[in-house]
């Protein structure tokens, strides 16, 4: 249902109901800003990844993983990651290794070069947070970081479920 369908329903409608639309037509509004703010910031950043391939690299911090573990963690199709791999493979960013449960099929582990540049894009990423975040209360961090990590697993439930409706 669009947001301006259920603010006609809501104004029909008085109690818990509508203020719970309220709040989560002004929370969308605030994520949507915030896409926009960190799309903005990562085209003037000269980082030393693509964001695709350094959440992939992330993925392959502890192990190696086949093509399909990254398309679930990542919540993207199997093409779409094989393709993402084939691009880094061509950077030297990771490699393909026998797996060795099955050598039939291969596993995708991170170079040291892949493995470099991921970690300094996460340094950069987090010294530039903290700066942005320096003059906030120890306790208003802790409650972002819960409401973040709360908000992240709830939207993943949503799309691991496959639910249409937005």
């Amino acid at each position: 249902m669009s947001g301006h369908l259920q603010h006609k329903r809501c104004k029909r409608e008085n109690g818990e109901k509508c203020k719970i639309v309220k709040e989560c037509t002004a929370r969308c509004s605030e994520q949507a800003t915030l896409v926009r703010i960190l799309e903005a910031v990562s085209r003037r950043r000269n980082y030393p990844l693509e964001r695709a391939h350094y959440l992939l690299l992330l993925q392959l911090r502890n192990e190696p993983l086949s093509i399909g573990e990254l398309a679930e963690r990542l919540m993207l199709d199997n093409s779409t990651v094989t393709r993402q791999v084939k691009a880094m493979e061509k950077q030297r960013l990771l490699i393909k290794i026998p797996n060795p449960a099955d050598r039939r099929s291969t596993l995708v582990r991170r170079t040291e070069l892949g493995a470099s540049l991921a970690e300094d894009m996460n340094r950069l990423r987090i010294e530039r947070l903290s700066h942005n975040l320096q003059d906030w209360p120890t306790a208003d961090l802790q409650s972002l970081s819960q409401l973040t990590g709360r908000l992240n697993r709830a939207l993943a439930d949503h799309v691991r479920a496959g639910d249409e409706d937005d």
